[in-house]
């Protein structure tokens, strides 16, 4: 499967938040840019302190670096812009670890979070996380997990340490790497090359241990993204709702130069949902 080198991809992207049914307040955050064709996700540690804190600060931090993005998309980088390579992945790479960095700092590595981002650039999906929120891919009829959790029980799983029956009666909410406990994180970075139409989904683990994968997938194809949403967030409601839920659906298109140029996006949140 190839590209034409006339090919542009756009998106068009819905989030939405809920709080569950057992939180006393919201730790999730996300943030969408179309333009950019930038999307985060972050999760708040609820066993720490400030986690709502935590990834509204991530998520905040990190909407800067699509300005520094932008304007090198642009050709219009000046002096005041935190650009230290030529290429936008790597500065969003080394965005995540300044922003691990900072957040450390303001809390001391009491408060920290999750972080999961899709960045399509160059007719590829960059997918990038720490901690156990989730990027999927859907197209045709199957979805993919893309990333892997750092937890304490998916780690294990995957060393072969414990069983899939052990795993099921370990607490799945210790992380073993997120965003500002430590000094230093590594994030996991994920490259797929596109192949318009399809979809990803990203999401907090209040979605992702409630409803499973062939649920999502069934949501993921509805063609109104902002009822797909919805309606996983319902039924992970009506499964307990143990956490607070977070869905971005983004949907990833191919326009030709001969279609018009202004692309209609529908309802789209451009903003940061804390």
């Amino acid at each position: 499967m190839t590209h034409s080198p006339a090919t542009k991809l756009i998106t068009t992207a819905f989030g939405l938040t809920d709080i569950g049914l057992r939180k006393e307040n919201n730790e999730d955050s996300f943030f969408i840019d179309n333009d950019l064709q930038l999307f985060i996700i972050a999760d708040g540690m609820g066993g720490l302190l400030k986690g709502e804190e935590a990834s509204a600060y991530a998520a905040e931090k990190m909407t800067l670096f699509t300005k520094h993005l932008r304007n090198w998309e642009e050709q219009t980088i000046t002096d005041d812009d935190m650009v230290v390579s030529a290429d936008p992945v790597e500065n969003l790479l080394i965005g995540i670890m300044e922003v691990n960095r900072a957040l450390h700092k303001e809390f001391g590595g009491t408060s920290g979070t999750t972080l999961a981002m899709l960045y399509i650039h160059n007719n590829r999906a960059h997918i990038m996380n720490v901690g156990d929120s989730r990027v999927y891919h859907i197209r045709d009829n199957t979805i993919q997990q893309i990333t892997h959790d750092h937890s304490m029980v998916e780690e294990e799983k995957r060393m072969g340490n414990v069983t899939r029956e052990e795993a099921m009666t370990m607490k799945k909410n210790i992380l073993r790497r997120a965003v500002g406990t430590k000094d230093n994180v590594t994030p996991d970075h994920y490259s797929l090359a596109t192949y318009p139409p399809e979809r990803f989904l990203l999401c907090s683990d209040g979605l992702s241990n409630m409803v499973n994968t062939q649920e999502l997938l069934e949501f993921a194809r509805l063609p109104n993204m902002q009822e797909a949403c919805q309606k996983m967030i319902d039924l992970a409601n009506e499964k307990g709702g143990k956490d607070n839920i977070t869905a971005v659906l983004v949907e990833v298109s191919r326009m030709s130069p001969s279609q018009e140029t202004k692309i209609v996006t529908g309802d789209v949140e451009d903003t940061v949902e804390i």
